[in-house]
């Protein structure tokens, strides 16, 4: 055999050999790695990828007259109040029973704030936890996380190809927020934050979402939530407690799905909200909501229970975990509250 033809013998030998070996795990705080640690079967684009390759169509109107979605030519009009953050007590024992916009929540919006210039800004390159994605993957036990710039690289990449894109779900703060954020008087006290120890959801969170992305339609039962949006354009749908049949409060597909399926057929009773920078939706307790990113998103989020839910909650609370609620009973008796917000 020439010298010629061993050379290329042995070439190919190589590349066989190449082919055979498990390809080296993807880097650490990647999409691609999140991706594997939240399936216990090696990557497979087809189980994240698209299964319907149609085009969806997502438009919002820009002005302030038509404040509409239109999702495959599926129309979702805002129909929420809309008020300014002031008149309301230290204790936020006069918030809104129903969903509201409220006004002038800080921070501010700014396009500071985008994935992309967050990751700029970012010379620590933390790590921020993600969620969402199929409804496998968010059933998953684990945490995968990932580098702001990794993520800003996913919005403007890959995201959009996905069945349903990962969102940064986290309760830490990247630098350009840190010395932004200041937390408004009626959303300053918390009734459960005796018990932080047996609360499991931490009192802030971080979300940095990607178009298309969202969370599927669920309820905080003893908690109120309020959500300020500092980039993009997110959609929810709100209804109230009680009015959510089986069917539309287990929904395991994704939020652009349920929209989809549903949002031609909203009860009367539902609360839509077309959410701009600088907006912050209230949520009382017990209302479930759905959120769809109909573009890059970032937010701030919150749960906490009011003084003025507390009964109502304990009643409910001692029906389910009699032990929980007495400890959380005994958590609000030293917090000098007035009697009429203690059960008899």
């Amino acid at each position: 055999m020439s010298d010629a033809a061993s050379i290329r013998n042995a070439a190919i030998l190589d590349a066989r050999n190449r082919a055979l070996q498990t390809p080296p795990p993807p880097p650490p705080g990647t999409i691609h790695a999140a991706k594997e640690t939240l399936q216990s079967a090696p990557l497979l684009a087809s189980l994240w990828n698209r299964k319907d390759r149609r085009t969806v169509t997502i438009a919002v109107a820009r002005d302030n007259v038509d404040n509409i979605v239109a999702i495959d030519g599926i129309i979702i009009r805002d129909n929420a109040v809309r008020t300014t953050l002031e008149g309301y007590d230290d204790f936020g024992d006069n918030l809104p029973t129903t969903p509201t916009v409220l006004l002038g929540v800080p921070p501010s919006p700014s396009e500071r704030y985008t994935a992309n210039n967050m990751a700029l800004e970012d010379v620590t390159q933390l790590r921020f936890n993600v969620d969402g994605g199929p409804s496998w993957a968010r059933d998953s036990l684990s945490q995968p996380s990932v580098s702001m710039a990794a993520y800003s690289e996913y919005c403007a990449t890959s995201a959009d190809g996905d069945d349903a894109p990962l969102y940064i779900f986290d309760q830490k703060l990247p630098p350009s927020l840190t010395a932004s954020y200041t937390i408004p008087q009626c959303f300053a006290h918390d009734a459960m934050s005796g018990i932080a120890s047996l609360r499991p959801l931490p009192p802030l969170w971080l979300l940095v979402a990607a178009k298309r992305s969202g969370t599927p339609i669920h309820d905080h039962p003893h908690t109120v939530a309020w959500n300020v949006l500092l980039t993009g354009t997110k959609l929810w749908a709100i209804l109230p407690p009680g009015e959510a049949s089986h069917a539309l409060a287990n929904d395991q597909g994704s939020a652009l799905s349920w929209f989809l399926r549903n949002g031609q057929s909203l009860p009367p009773t539902t609360v839509t909200i077309i959410q701009r920078p600088g907006e912050t939706v209230f949520v009382p307790n017990g209302w479930f909501h759905i959120v769809l990113n109909v573009e890059d998103t970032t937010a701030l989020s919150s749960s906490l229970a009011l003084r003025r839910d507390f009964k109502e909650s304990y009643a409910i609370c001692k029906e389910e975990d009699e032990e929980f609620a007495e400890k959380w009973l005994e958590s609000v008796t030293g917090m000098d509250w007035s009697e009429r917000f203690l059960p008899t």
